[in-house]
This record gives structure tokens, sequence and C-alpha cells, in this order.
């Protein structure tokens, strides 16, 4: 668009004043001699403002011709050469062994599943639901780490199993108390929750240590669900102080409608955060928790024919079979996150 000057005055509509073109230079002139013109409070004011202003005019001037200089130069630069194009196979099939944990990024949160190598899918541990098994369908999150966990994860994963039934059970119970929680103010619910009061909170409190204690019974994630337990204890007294000093400035002798709006607002963050920290006694959340503080969230087994490259003592990536990736001459005592990878480009095209 054309630039645009717009005359304002008061007493009439504003009026559009045409611009003209002329040198920068002559520009310049007329504005030094309407400066020269003018009246000025200050003394000095009528010498040094036109000064400043062919300062300002120079560095502008100055600015324009580097960044036009610029320009011609990046237009007359040296033409980039194509990339030369690559003729990589596709990658083959992922092959991990049956049974294998893994974690789906599914909205904000990441499900347990397993590897179901019958129909090539992972199945979630919680939850019904199936997922195609591919490279860029699960987490390759791999920190914590903690060597030498194979015998560790193996035998995690099968209390986790044997477990399932028992922490499923509790995560009907973590439900029900956080569809409680969710009822709009004007349903009542059997927690106090909604709305909040002291007598449902405390309930809330002593349900929760119900949980608590019988997710604590449960060795594979016992450790986490005390850590879950102490977050939601300290959301629930935040809630509990907060719901008292309401009712006192609601009983008070002289209502103050400001603080009393204000108290409620916390309060409904406070309630907020309680239900958000209640997620993390939820079966899955804990068995999620439990499996990365252990540092087993990055080991990995392959099935036969998984073909990894894999880094060699000597520091060279190779391509190896996963059943013979520290059997062949070279290869690393043994499998961690920083020294293999599923291969999804042969080293061939990669180097090409």
């Amino acid at each position: 668009l054309p630039p645009k000057l717009i005359s304002l005055a008061s007493g009439r509509a504003p009026k559009s004043v045409e611009l003209s073109h002329s040198d920068v230079w002559q520009r310049m002139q007329q504005v030094i001699e309407s400066v020269e013109q003018a009246a000025f409070t200050g003394k000095g004011d009528k010498t040094v403002v036109p000064e400043l202003y062919k300062s300002y005019v120079e560095r502008v001037a100055t600015m324009l011709t580097s960044t036009l200089a610029l320009q011609t130069t990046l237009e007359t630069a040296a033409e980039v050469p194509v990339m030369p194009s690559v003729d990589a196979p596709p990658a083959d099939a992922l092959r991990l062994a049956d049974g294998q944990l893994l974690l789906l990024p599914v909205a904000d949160a990441l499900q347990l599943a397993e590897v179901d190598v019958s129909e090539r899918a992972v199945r979630n541990l919680f939850a019904d639901g199936v997922a195609e098994l591919t490279f860029d369908g699960h987490s390759h999150a791999v920190i914590p780490w903690r060597p030498a966990v194979a015998e560790a994860c193996l035998r995690w994963e099968a209390s986790l199993r044997r477990e399932l039934p028992a922490l499923r059970a509790l995560g009907e119970r973590v439900q029900r108390l956080r569809d409680e929680m969710t009822r709009p103010p004007s349903e009542a619910s059997p927690c106090g929750c909604s709305p909040p009061s002291n007598e449902g909170l405390l309930a809330l409190k002593e349900a929760i240590a119900g949980i608590e204690a019988d997710a604590a019974k449960l060795p594979v994630v016992a450790a986490v669900a005390h850590k879950a337990g102490d977050a939601i204890r300290a959301s629930l007294d935040e809630a509990l102080v907060t719901v008292e000093k309401v009712m006192d400035l609601r009983q008070a002798d002289e209502l103050d409608a400001a603080a009393i709006k204000q108290a409620e607002a916390t309060l409904g963050e406070r309630m907020d955060s309680l239900r958000v920290s209640l997620e993390r006694l939820s079966p899955e959340a804990l068995a999620v928790t439990a499996w990365r503080e252990g540092g087993m969230v990055g080991a990995r087994r392959f099935a036969s024919g998984q073909r990894l490259v894999v880094r060699a003592t000597n520091g060279a990536w190779r391509e190896a079979a996963a059943e013979e990736a520290c059997t062949l001459g070279g290869g690393p005592a043994s499998l961690h996150p920083w020294n293999h990878a599923p291969l999804e480009v042969s080293l061939d095209a990669f180097e090409a």
C-alpha cells in the first residue's frame, strides 16, 4: 500500500495530505528550515535540534546503504548445488521381543504397553487399545538409565504382570474419586468435594490414604505410591486451609465481598491442583513412574533378525543382527542406549 499522511485537527474531519517525492537531501534541507523558523523555549535548542536531525538522517542513510548492499550480494551469490538424491530402501519392520514394555505418547500422557509379536502390535496394559508396532509410534526416551538392568528389568516386568489385577482394582477406586471431584457444583458428591467442604476433604483424605496403603503392599509400585500420596496430601492440606478461610470470611460479622471472591478463586485453584495430583495415584501413572525411576525405560530386548547399527570398541559404527551384536569381533561387551539403535537406513545409503 502507498504511504499515507493524515492531517488531524479539532473542529474538522481528518484530511489526507498528498505526499510529494523529492531528493532526500532537499527534503532534509526543508525540515531544517522549518525547524529554524520554529520558536523554542529552551536556550540553545534552536542550534542543537537541527544537528540531532542531521545525525539521525545520516544514520538511517548509512543503514539503508549497507542493507541494500547486502541484498545485492545475496542476489548475486553463487548458487548452491542441488543435493544428490539417495535411493535408500525402506527400513525393515521393527522386531522387538514378545512382552517388551514400551511407552506410548497419548495426548499429554504416557501409556504403558507391551509388544505382542503374534500380531506385530503393542497392547495397553491398563486400558483397551492396540497400536501398530512402528519406529515412531512409541517413546524413545532412555533417561534415567542404570547400567546392568537387564535381569532387574525382567524381574520387575514379571512382578508387574503378577500385580496387574490388584493395580487395576486400585485404578477403579481412584477413578471413582476422580468422578466425584469433577461433578458439577449442583450435584452433591459422596466425598463432599463438590462443592468443597472441610468434612468432604477430610473424607477424601481418608479414602486416598486407604488407596495409598493398599498400593504400598504391591512391591512393584510401593515406593512411588508413597511419593504420590505425599504430593496429594500436600494439595489436600492447602485446599483445607483455603476452605476454612472461605468459611471464616462468610461467617464474619462484616462481609467483605472482595475478600470472599478472592478466597473462592484461590479455593478453585487449590481444587484444580488436587485433581491433577490425584492422577499420580492412578495405576498406570504409578507403573510408568516406577519403571522410569528404576532406570529401565531405555532397556530393549530385540527379536531374532532385528538389524542394528552398533558402535564397535574402536569407535566405528557397523551393522549387525541383534543376536550377533556383542559376539562379533570388536563388538561391545553389552548393549546400552548409547552404543546401538535399530537400523533404519543402511550405512552405505547413509554415507552416500
